[in-house]
């Protein structure tokens, strides 16, 4: 090998080694603090915005939550009153039955002799339920409030009609009735108490059988059970009832005030935040492409016929650039040549400038070339020095981020910036970077689509939430309807047994038989068709706006195409056969064509009792089997069968609502833990491979080029940048010097 040969590898291995010296200043000067800020900020950034979502998305839902929660547990309270509420009316009929087995008043198709323990353990277990009711109701209430304290008496209050001393309390002594008020619950253990005292008495055999129905523990019973405490509770339910429908609004309003807040206030925020983090990396990363523009075009195209590989030994640097750090060279790098400009593959001239070479050569690092290299100034497309747009006036900021918006919107281009696709390599005079955000749109579609879907799931909450009132009036009507039908089947009882034997006045008990048939038709009514069916002004009627049919598909079974008999007992009460079986019983049609029909027939027999002489009227009266024998089994079973049906109606309502909470917040905290993961994880990596890869890129270029200077006054602040280069200056100087003064020696 001669000489020539040994030299010329020797010079390709100087220059690569330039190459690589060059590429690893390159490099640290694009990973720099000040260069990457915006990297930090937006890794900084993000997780704040991360963290801003977690915290407002656990918020809105324990909010939804506890009141949710509070509801159901008003609903629960609700069913445990209504259950009090008819098992008064049990209590009742129970102590018409006994009484008029133990004053005679007998039949054989209702009840004899023989019946007198199963209706004495019918009104002990009756009783014992009412009990627990009653008391498990009282302990549901604010215990914050005691009896002797309560608030003035509220009627639209339940904790006011419970602890109000408001309802009259009739008590004998040896047979003289004594009238006092006192509160909902004292009532209740007042009417617990006469009723076992009732029984007691019975079990021990201290009354005498034939005037039961005369002893003062059933009078004060019967009395305060059919008027006050009915009263009582009737409020009560209404009140509950009110209660939930605005507490049901309350739910609405604090959840279009979550929608509001977290689905639209939140979530633009932080759009407008992380697009305001990724303006500031887009800006960042054209800085550093800006670079080419200053490069010619023919070096361009060499350029990209090369193939640039970026390995992971581009990511560190062995060589600590002991002399005189990053930049030490660049003094002298500028001195070797001229700056070569972006008008063609001419030279930007510099009257006046420092060196020579070329004609258009430029002075030192082509500095006095920076503002032709980067646009005009004023002009849309000139950018300082730093690479960052002069600052702007903020409405004028704004009204340009929403035009970027939109042109990023018609703009097709694809999500990662490549060098091929900004830098416009043509013969035109004049080259420009063509912006382009669409990837920051795209940045941005998890936060759009995870609002759209909060209001979706919000707005669906809040139409199921108005659609509540409904059901929950509904609710009500069905109670009411099957205790004015117990009130009835008590009623129909008395009538018949004082016509027979029982002393008492029958014109006044057919007179409030007439009143309890036409409450129950009203509410009848109401519960079938709404409110519509209906000119009462009080508050259980005009609330349910659609009638139980229309709102359940179960229900309109039920009460008009069922074939099949309510009733879940294979025969009725002491053993009588049961008219859903017993063919030849004379109800048996009646009772396989719907409640509905049953209720009408009940309607009809008790209008009947109510109007006829008392030489119609037995304990045989058909009329009264009738009413008896369904309103106790078969009709008792359906009605229960659609409170059953409201009460799911309800729950299920508000457990959809909390399904939809617990699905936004679950889509909150995956939205947020995959935007994390990309940004840090791949986002970032390949914003720092692509600064990486440009370096790559920019160190293959000519040696006489200076492109340190040119990615200085690129990447960094002016300020920082003429600090940088002056301080470049003097530690080339001090170089200079030094070699200076070791020549002389050499020799």
């Amino acid at each position: 090998m001669d000489d020539q040969s040994v030299g010329g590898m020797s010079d390709m291995g100087g220059a690569d080694y330039k190459r690589g010296k060059r590429f690893r200043k390159l490099c640290k000067l694009m990973e720099s603090g000040l260069v990457t800020s915006a990297t930090v900020q937006l890794r900084n950034g993000t997780m704040v915005a991360c963290i801003i979502l977690v915290v407002s998305s656990v918020i809105c839902f324990a909010i939804m939550r506890v009141k949710l929660q509070d509801a159901v547990k008003n609903v629960r309270v609700f069913s445990l009153t209504g259950k009090g509420y008819i098992s008064i009316q049990w209590v009742m009929i129970d102590l018409a039955v006994v009484a008029s087995i133990y004053a005679g008043i007998l039949t054989a198709k209702l009840f004899t002799d023989n019946d007198e323990a199963t209706w004495v353990s019918d009104l002990s277990s009756n009783i014992k339920f009412f009990k627990d009711q009653h008391t498990s109701i009282f302990e549901s209430l604010p215990q914050d409030l005691s009896l002797n304290n309560a608030k003035a008496f509220d009627l639209t209050s339940f904790v006011s009609i419970w602890k109000t001393p408001i309802l009259p309390m009739i008590t004998r002594t040896s047979g003289v009735p004594k009238t006092s008020n006192v509160t909902l619950f004292s009532l209740g253990n007042s009417f617990a108490t006469d009723v076992l005292d009732v029984q007691n008495a019975i079990a021990v055999g201290t009354l005498n059988d034939t005037f039961l129905f005369k002893q003062d523990p059933w009078l004060d019973a019967t009395d305060n059970g059919y008027a006050s405490l009915f009263e009582g509770y009737y409020l009560g339910m209404n009140a509950l009832m009110a209660k939930l429908i605005n507490q049901s609004d309350d739910l609405s309003r604090a959840q279009l005030i979550e929608l509001l807040i977290w689905g639209v206030g939140v979530t633009s925020c932080v759009m407008m935040y992380m697009y305001y983090l990724l303006q500031k990396m887009d800006y960042q990363r054209y800085s550093l492409y800006n670079v080419f523009l200053s490069v010619p075009s023919t070096l361009i195209r060499n350029l990209a016929n090369k193939t640039i590989t970026v390995g992971e030994e581009n990511s560190s640097s062995s060589d600590d650039d002991s002399d005189n750090g990053i930049l030490a060279t660049l003094g002298a790098n500028a001195r070797a040549g001229p700056f070569l400009s972006s008008d063609g593959d001419g030279m930007v001239s510099n009257p006046g400038g420092i060196g020579g070479g070329a004609p258009g050569a430029s002075g030192i690092g082509g500095v006095g070339a920076e503002s032709r290299a980067f646009g005009r100034e004023g002009s849309p497309d000139h950018i300082s020095m730093s690479g960052f747009p002069p600052p702007l006036p903020f409405p004028i900021k704004i009204v340009n981020w929403i035009k970027s918006l939109y042109q990023s919107y018609r703009a097709g281009r694809s999500f990662h910036f490549r060098a091929s696709s900004m830098i416009s390599i043509s013969t035109m005079k004049r080259r420009s970077l063509k912006r382009n955000g669409r990837d920051n749109i795209i940045m941005l579609t998890p936060f759009i689509v995870w609002g759209l879907l909060i209001i979706i799931f919000y707005s669906i909450g809040d139409a199921k939430l108005h659609d509540a009132v409904v059901p929950i009036a509904n609710m009500n009507v069905v109670y009411n309807v099957l205790v004015r039908m117990q009130r009835t089947v008590y009623l129909a009882t008395r009538i018949c047994s004082n016509a027979t034997d029982m002393t008492g006045d029958l014109s006044t008990l057919q007179s409030e038989l007439r009143m309890e048939v036409m409450n129950l038709r009203t509410i009848w009514n109401v519960m079938l068709f709404g409110a519509n069916a209906s000119l009462a002004t009080n508050l259980g009627v005009l609330l349910p706006s659609k009638g139980v049919a229309t709102v359940d598909a179960s229900a309109t079974q039920l009460l008009y195409r069922t074939s099949a008999c309510f009733s879940t007992q294979a025969v009725f009460m002491n053993g009588r056969d049961n008219p859903c079986t017993d063919t030849v019983n004379p109800f048996y049609e009646m009772v396989h064509s719907g409640l509905s029909a049953n209720m009408d027939r009940l309607i009809l027999d008790a209008s009947y009792l109510g109007r006829v002489g008392a030489p119609d009227l037995s304990i045989d009266n058909q009329h009264l089997l009738f009413i008896f024998q369904q309103g106790t089994n078969n009709i008792r079973d359906g009605l229960e069968t659609l409170i059953d049906s409201t009460i799911s109606t309800v729950n299920s309502l508000y457990n959809t609502v909390m399904a939809l909470h617990l699905i936004a917040i679950a889509l909150s905290l995956i939205v947020v833990i995959a935007f994390f993961y990309y940004v840090t994880k791949y986002f970032l990596k390949a914003g720092s491979m692509e600064t990486t890869r440009i370096a790559k890129m920019l160190s293959q270029l000519p040696p006489e080029l200076d492109i340190e200077t040119l990615v200085i006054y690129s990447v960094l602040p002016p300020k920082a940048a003429t600090a940088e280069m002056a301080k470049t200056r003097r530690r080339s100087l001090v170089f200079r010097n030094s070699v200076q003064v070791r020549q002389p020696n050499d020799k």
